[in-house]
């Protein structure tokens, strides 16, 4: 055991110098042995090593005396000084001495001590002589508690004394204070290393046993045996069953120090069974009788295995299969262990596999789970093979599957296909195969290629290119190549050929059709005659057909009339794939100076043409991507409309088309309404609305296209309605009597079935049925009345002093103080009202009577009335100028002047599309304007001469024809149809 030396210096009544040396027993029993003598720090020339008289020292110097002065001593000065720090913990303590060294000149005594915090406990009082002699106390049991002592207690003691005298005043030398603790050792368990722990002294034997060998050393001061005991942790707890497979060193064993190289033999197998565990921590017990037991334990979790390796077993060749070359790989299904597997493999030629030994073996392979025979195999023979394991402690598994056989053939080319697919674009029917071709002994091979539209019938295919090798297509269409591709030198990736389906040598001929389901399949062969396995792709579609059932389906052929504005169709057709269209047209049946649509994916083209010409057209078809292209189609021929007049009847009203039957309504003088085609100007019907020459006015037409019903007003001021029964015409309510000789157009309602009309000085509602009133107003003026007009609310009839708007119950009114010298508008809210030169632009709810927009520019000249368009804006004319007009801002944005010398452009109508403005004037023309009134290509169209224009044109923005009705000043008119 060691010692541990405290400097006293600075401690009170201690000289500077002076040592306190702390002791620990190092022999058994009652005797006390110091373990040898420390040399004190004396002062060169100042006396002998351990001579500490203080003769001619001063304070301070060597060991003065406690008193402070070399010639005396104050009486109780105490000796306190705290004892190093013990790390033992175990050892039970039977007593501690407390000894000084010194001496006095005189009368001096010395009393040892040991403290506790403040208290103090003093042994008896020593008579000290003239000499160093030492003087020492015991102490069982620690005086401040009674009890025992423990480690705790020796870690917080101090130890000291005090001097004190019998008479005089002697000189006192203290030369050391020593602290000695008896306590029993404790026995010493180490491995054979230098390690902390028993690690590496535990070990698993590698003969498959299961027993694990735990060596250790033991040793105890004390002398005698100790008892070795042995526990493992089992993750919760340590426990120590009773073991039945334990040997060795183990119980009672010799403690002496000369005590090495103990073993322990655990038969772990014995014990445990058949396990795998990472889980054991192993330590070693050593108890001495006395309860002083010491552990040594392992750190890390022991592997212990006793269990064979599962799960391996022969995986390829597979039983009863043929194996390709002379040199197999025999391949091991992967075994399961905690630790690392060998395998080892054997291969017989017996067919009772291995009754007499093997005919070659692996031996053991640490985890090399596959093996090659040292020595070829011969070709066709049959072989039996097996695989066994074991793991690092050699727990052996023993065979697995000795009845495996496989019979050995040559080695064969190998083909590997990634991909096949149609890949020409231009109708060749080109299909591209990607592929790979290794061959063991890399011969050159040939390879068959075969086609197949059910994966059951095969046929030869004729090759077209091949991006390596050869191509030989001789014996295809009969069957009899044995190759159409040659000189394939392996080993090779990547590659590819072309079967050109189409070709008329393919066995079978060409194929011209399409399927959704093809399969092509490779024969590789190599130099030696060995044919590899056949390879099969994946299905892929091929189309070798241009779309079928594609019909010109609009114009038909020898069709008429047609607008300038025909759209030609034709039908989808059929194809697997998706289908492109090629329209061609032309002015004559050779095509020359033809125009096409190019090849594009709509049914439809929209041509340029013109009126009054006969066309030619056709269309043909392809597919995508193939590109297989069809013929054209027989050619079609239609004839455009230019232009058709009907009459002259008596003087014509303005025109109102009905779009579902493609008819035009007019009213004449001479007592009749007309029903025209719009197309071709050919009369459907007519209807004798007056049969006295005397009572023919000024007949007006209203249509309504979601009513079967004209309605329309004689100079007589009767009302008027017939059906238009498609042949013919009949009455629904004839010379409804409104009593007066001024009245206005008739305006049917949009949203009921009814109609409105004003005259002279009230507006009506009547029965869109029978003519029976429904309601009317007061007096609204006597001014000159002009057409109402409704929206989903209200009805406004307008006057020259005025717009008066009612609801459409007629309960309600409101009035607007500018009054229309024309056809009034309404757009988003807001009415338009022409008056004189202006446009004014008023709340649609006239709330105020002043205007609530603004005032167009001035116009020129008296307004004939508003047409309205798409997108807020309005056309109006004045003179011989017709307006354009933003609605929401008043602004003009072009304008057109008529040539010629026309005075009056009557009022105007918008195409349906909003791509033209149709109005007619005084000079026998008809105008066709663009949306930025600039005159359209082939317009004006000159009428009859003397006539004019003098009503608003209807259009039929389905025929794409815009109709005008005319006047000669001397009750003769004509109707006129031209296509826009």
């Amino acid at each position: 055991m060691s010692a541990g030396s405290l400097s006293c210096a600075g401690k009170p009544g201690l000289p500077g110098n002076a040592l306190i040396r702390v002791l620990w027993l190092v022999a058994f029993g009652s005797a006390i042995a110091f373990a040898g003598t420390d040399t004190l720090d004396a002062v060169s020339g100042e006396g002998a090593a351990n001579d500490f008289s203080a003769t001619g020292a001063s304070v301070g110097d060597d060991c003065a005396a406690i008193g402070g002065t070399a010639t005396s001593a104050t009486q109780n000065n105490n000796l306190s000084v705290p004892i190093a720090n013990s790390a033992k913990t175990d050892p039970v303590i039977s007593k501690i001495k407390v000894r000084a060294y010194a001496y006095s000149n005189g009368n001096g005594q010395f009393e040892t001590s040991v403290f506790s915090g403040t208290d103090r406990d003093g042994a008896t009082k020593h008579n000290l002589t003239g000499s160093y002699s030492y003087y020492d106390d015991t102490w069982v049991n620690n005086p401040f508690t009674t009890s025992a002592w423990t480690w705790d207690d020796i870690n917080a003691l101090e130890a000291g004394g005090r001097t004190d005298k019998t008479t005089g005043n002697p000189n006192i030398y203290v030369d050391q204070v020593e602290v000695v603790v008896f306590y029993t050792a404790e026995p010493v368990i180490t491995g054979r290393s230098a390690a902390a722990n028993l690690d590496s002294d535990i070990s698993q034997r590698t003969d498959g046993s299961g027993i694990l060998d735990l060596y250790y050393e033991v040793s105890d001061a004390d002398g005698g045996t100790v008892d070795i005991s042995m526990e493992y942790w089992n993750g919760s707890t340590w426990s120590s069953p009773a073991w039945a497979n334990l040997a060795g060193d183990t119980g009672a064993v010799s403690a002496t120090s000369s005590s090495t190289d103990r073993q322990i033999i655990w038969d772990a197998d014995g014990d445990l069974g058949a396990v795998e565990v990472t889980g054991y921590n192993l330590q070693i017990i050593a108890d001495d009788g006395t309860n002083q037991d010491t552990v040594k334990r392992s750190a890390n979790d022991q592997a212990i295995d006793t269990r064979a390796p599962t799960g391996y077993g022969c995986l390829t060749p597979t039983h009863g299969t043929d194996w390709p070359g002379p040199r197999p790989t025999l391949r091991s299904s992967l075994g399961s262990d905690q630790n690392t597997i060998s395998y080892r493999f054997e291969i017989d030629t017996s067919g009772n596999a291995f009754s007499g030994g093997h005919y070659q073996g692996s031996g053991w392979q640490s985890a090399a789970n596959t093996w090659t025979p040292d020595a070829d195999l011969n070709v066709g023979d049959y072989y039996w093979w097996r695989v066994d394991a074991k793991d690092l402690f050699g727990n052996e598994g023993g065979f697995a599957n000795d009845t495996f056989d496989f019979q050995v053939s040559p080695w064969r080319p190998n083909l590997v296909i990634d991909s096949a697919k149609q890949t020409s674009t231009d109708g060749t029917g080109m299909v591209t195969l990607y592929y790979d071709l290794t061959d063991p002994t890399t011969d050159i091979c040939t390879l068959a290629v075969q086609y197949s539209f059910d994966n059951s019938t095969w046929k030869m295919a004729h090759i077209g290119n091949v991006s390596t090798g050869d191509t030989n297509n001789a014996g295809v269409d009969d069957s009899t190549t044995r190759g159409q591709i040659h000189n394939l030198a392996t080993d090779i990736a990547d590659e590819t050929f072309a079967w050109d389906s189409k070709s008329a040598n393919n066995q079978g001929g060409a194929f011209t059709g399409e399927d959704a389901t093809v399969w092509l399949k490779g024969i590789p062969r190599d130099e030696n005659e060995y044919d590899g396995e056949l390879v099969v792709s994946l299905s892929f579609e091929l189309d070798n057909r241009a779309p079928q059932s594609v019909v010109q389906h609009y114009p038909a052929d020898a069709a008429s009339g047609l607008p300038v504005t025909a759209i030609l169709r034709c039908t989808q057709g059929t194809d697997q794939n998706d289908r492109e269209y090629y329209f061609e047209i032309a002015d004559n049946a050779g095509f020359t100076g033809s125009e096409n649509s190019g090849w594009q994916g709509d049914t439809t083209w929209d041509p340029s043409i013109v009126g009054g010409t006969t066309y030619y057209w056709r269309v043909r078809a392809r597919d995508n991507p193939c590109g297989n292209t069809g013929s054209f189609g027989a050619a079609y021929s239609f004839g455009t409309l230019s232009g058709w007049s009907y009459g002259p009847v008596g003087g014509c009203t303005a025109p109102a088309v009905n779009i579902d039957s493609a008819r035009v309504y007019v009213g004449s003088d001479d007592g009749y309404v007309y029903a025209i085609n719009t197309v071709d100007g050919t009369p459907d019907w007519s209807y004798q609305a007056k049969t006295s020459a005397v009572d023919i006015g000024n007949v007006t037409v209203v249509y309504l296209s979601n009513r079967p019903a004209i309605y329309f007003t004689d100079a007589d001021a009767k009302l008027h309605a017939i059906w238009d029964n498609g042949s013919g015409a009949t009455a629904k309510f004839s010379s409804v009597d409104l009593g007066n000789q001024t009245m206005s157009d008739p305006m049917p309602d949009p949203y009921g079935d009814s109609v409105y009309i004003m005259y002279q000085n009230r507006g009506y509602k009547r029965s869109g049925v029978n003519g029976g009133a429904i309601w009317e107003t007061g007096n609204i003026a006597p001014d000159l009345a002009r057409a109402p007009i409704v929206d989903n609310a209200s009805v406004y009839f307008p006057r020259g002093g005025g717009i008066q708007r009612f609801l459409l119950d007629g309960t309600s009114h409101s009035t607007a103080s500018y009054g229309s010298e024309g056809h009034i508008g309404i757009w988003s809210g807001t009415l338009y009202i022409p008056n004189g030169n202006y446009v004014y632009a008023v709340d649609a709810g006239m709330v105020s009577s002043g205007k609530t927009g603004y005032t167009a520019a001035n116009l020129g000249g008296a307004t004939t009335g508003i047409i309205m368009a798409d997108g807020g804006v309005f056309y109006t004319s004045a003179g011989a100028v017709v307006k354009q007009v933003n609605a929401a801002t008043g602004s003009e944005t072009d304008t057109y002047t008529l040539p010629g010398g026309a005075s009056t452009a009557y009022m105007p109508v918008v195409s349906e599309d909003g791509t033209r403005v149709f109005l007619g004037s005084d000079l026998n023309k008809a105008y066709a304007l663009d949306s930025n009134l600039d005159p359209v290509s082939g317009w004006p169209k000159d009428i009859g001469v003397g006539e004019y224009i003098p009503n608003q044109p209807a259009v039929d923005g389905d025929k794409q024809v815009v109709i005008f009705t005319s006047d000669d000043g001397g009750g003769t008119g004509n109707v006129y149809g031209y296509a826009y």
